[in-house]
């Protein structure tokens, strides 16, 4: 199949694209004059087109003929609500449009959007697609706007959404975190009730775009993607300690101590108009109880089943960050 991916140079798309060129697809890559493309060159012949989804006219210009459409590109973190919808919502807008207007043939629109769309959850029922969407941070609403995008296209282009929750493995620097804390013998413990995750493993969920691209669904369909378990952090912490075979103490800190600190952090954010992983929007999302999601409805319709829990991911994941020199 020839290709298009946008948000390659990030963690998920560049082991999308590392799975694709392995299955022997015409992979070419959507970048901007700045990205920084050296883990793709490092997979070989990538392709790479120049444009911007903010720039309608740039996406006119290179939409012609591909088969599949991975859409990746997006941000995570940001200073303000309007730059979450400003690249989440808008481009993704921009992005579906210039598709429907110059490769209306196309055999099937991906888009990567997050648990976050849906919202939290509770410890007993994790997220499914029948229940109502409740975002609570500008990076959930932002994508649920972008999914809300896409689906005005689906009459005119076979189109699916996948929610995956936390993404870990090669190349991540978010879960890495973790990792290193660990290495270096911490284990943090937060006050209170723990956190709850739903997670999936990088390779797992491109192993799942890839079956959402070729299954025979209705278009437009949502699919939450996990492993099917649920892990608490303090579980979390103690598989990666034993895949990285780390003795760890537990650092316990108070959750209301995460509020001041994130809101010191937001007045650096604005001075210096840069994001920031650390600001009040992620402590919303880790003072929830729970953030877990079921994968049934996608195991259903096209019979993915998730290959890695996190033992075997996380023994990967350290393979990976010990082979490169992250830890």
């Amino acid at each position: 199949m020839k290709v298009l991916v946008t948000g390659g140079t990030g963690f998920i798309g560049y082991n999308l694209v590392a799975r694709l060129k392995k299955e022997n697809h015409d992979v070419t890559c959507l970048v901007r004059e700045s990205s920084d493309i050296r883990w793709l060159n490092s997979l070989g012949d990538v392709k790479f087109v120049y444009g911007d989804l903010l720039q309608p006219a740039s996406l006119a210009a290179i939409m012609d003929e591909f088969d599949w459409v991975f859409h990746l590109a997006g941000v995570v973190t940001a200073v303000t609500r309007e730059d979450y919808f400003r690249v989440n919502h808008l481009g993704t807008r921009n992005l579906i449009d210039a598709v429907a207007k110059h490769n209306p043939d196309i055999r099937k629109f991906v888009f990567v959007s997050s648990l976050a769309a849906g919202g939290p959850s509770s410890i007993d029922r994790p997220r499914d697609e029948s229940m109502p969407d409740q975002p609570i941070t500008y990076y959930g609403e932002s994508k649920r706007a972008a999914e809300f995008a896409i689906k005005d296209y689906k009459d005119s282009i076979p189109l699916v959404i996948a929610r995956p929750p936390t993404v870990y493995g090669p190349l991540d620097d978010g879960v890495f975190i973790f990792f290193r804390a660990i290495q270096k013998g911490w284990q943090i413990k937060f006050t209170g009730e723990d956190l709850y995750l739903s997670l999936i493993y990088v390779e797992d969920l491109t192993k799942a775009l890839l079956t959402l691209a070729t299954a025979d669904i209705p278009s437009g369909e949502r699919f939450y993607v996990s492993d099917h378990y649920q892990y608490s952090m303090d579980q979390i912490q103690t598989m990666i300690a034993h895949a990285i075979d780390a003795d760890t103490r537990k650092l316990h800190v108070p959750r209301a101590l995460m509020y001041p600190v994130a809101a010191v952090s937001e007045l650096f954010i604005r001075a210096r108009n840069k994001p920031s992983f650390l600001n009040l929007q992620k402590i919303k999302e880790m003072t929830q109880t729970a953030w877990i999601c079921s994968s049934e409805k996608l195991t259903n319709m096209t019979g993915f089943q998730a290959q890695y829990g996190l033992p075997d991911g996380a023994h990967k994941t350290a393979e990976w960050y010990k082979s490169h020199g992250w830890l």
